[in-house]
């Protein structure tokens, strides 16, 4: 995945949205050590869990990405 400065946004698409929502979703229970994806580990704490899908929500269809027509 890639990085973004968008809280939210991991693939880097510079939108939260539904293909973040995706990635998270597939990552959800699993630890960064274990080899979750390091990138929907959102908060940083080594889980992919509740608290990383808040701040999803709370930056949902925020960033200049969001504006791109697909």
């Amino acid at each position: 995945m890639q990085t973004s400065s968008i809280a939210g946004d991991i693939t880097g698409d510079e939108c939260v949205d539904k293909e973040d929502f995706d990635v998270w979703d597939a990552e959800f229970g699993v630890t960064v050590e274990a080899g979750g994806d390091p990138c929907a580990d959102l908060n940083h704490d080594g889980w992919i869990d509740e608290l990383d899908y808040v701040v999803i929500i709370e930056n949902w269809e925020k960033g200049p990405g969001c504006d791109a027509a697909p």
